[in-house]
């Protein structure tokens, strides 16, 4: 029987991660930029097998429906920046952004001031162990991954895999270098992601054997069935809310027909009574 698996992220990064990271259980991911918590989520099947980590989510009503949903995580209502402070935050849906030039017609586009903090300052607040492993981290930030990478304090905190997206084929040489001065190697490239191994870390060799193995494992994996989340998700909230209408059509049109019921009723009554009074 073929194997499934369940992707929630956008380009199965979830599944190239699951195979890079084979053996870790119960890991610990930071998300910078989380969004929903399973809509296109790189960390949804890592959190359904006991992973736990940190997500970063400037939207408030993404936030709460991070904390109802994710409450092993560690979930907090911020940006993440090279300075501590606050910025001016463009809400355009899966293209909010920090950087106005990102942004069609910024001006008109609804904006909020959030704070902002360090990753040099956020993950140590929250990351009590200091043996902790991060073992992948993600920042999907349409492009303000730069600012990103400049409040990242390396000598304290080195993820095993980074994770950034690059929208287009030459936007990542505006940060690489930054990943690249601090001994990460580029190892993977899928979709609109691009996937980095610390090459510090002797705990990473068998993860950067992995990513070269990837082509392997698609060949291998010719059975192994990926079956897309989202359209999982669509079909389960077009049946609520075709439950939700229906209901409410229902509603309406019920105590209606319960009237006319009562009113025909009420006429046979009396056309009976009319029909007995001449009898007699």
């Amino acid at each position: 029987m073929a194997k499934q698996f369940l992707t929630y992220a956008e380009y199965y990064e979830d599944w190239i991660l699951d195979r890079a990271l084979a053996g870790v259980e119960k890991g610990f991911y930071v998300d910078v930029g989380a969004n929903c918590p399973w809509w296109f989520s790189m960390t949804k099947h890592f959190y359904d097998c006991g992973w736990h980590g940190i997500n970063l989510e400037p939207l408030e009503h993404e936030y709460n429906v991070l904390c109802k949903y994710r409450p092993r995580d560690i979930n907090l209502n911020v940006g993440a920046g090279s300075q501590n402070g606050e910025l001016e935050f463009f809400m355009a849906g899966g293209g909010s952004t920090f950087n106005a030039d990102v942004v069609k017609n910024a001006d008109k586009t609804k904006k909020k001031v959030v704070p902002v903090k360090r990753l040099a300052d956020i993950l140590p607040e929250n990351i009590k162990d200091k043996n902790q492993a991060i073992h992948f981290l993600k920042i999907d930030v349409e492009e303000f991954e730069r600012s990103v990478l400049e409040g990242m304090d390396f000598s304290c905190f080195r993820p095993w895999i980074m994770i950034l997206e690059s929208n287009y084929p030459t936007y990542h040489e505006q940060w690489e270098d930054i990943l690249l001065r601090n001994g990460y190697e580029h190892v993977h490239i899928f979709g609109s992601n691009r996937f980095y191994a610390d090459a510090r870390n002797k705990d990473c060799d068998i993860v950067r054997k992995n990513f070269k193995d990837m082509d392997t494992f698609w060949k291998q994996y010719k059975f192994y069935r990926i079956r897309r989340a989202d359209k999982h998700i669509i079909s389960t909230v077009l049946g609520c809310t075709f439950k939700y209408y229906l209901n409410t059509v229902l509603s309406v049109i019920c105590p209606i027909k319960r009237f006319k019921d009562k009113t025909l009723k009420y006429k046979q009554r009396v056309k009976d009574a009319r029909l007995l009074k001449q009898s007699v």
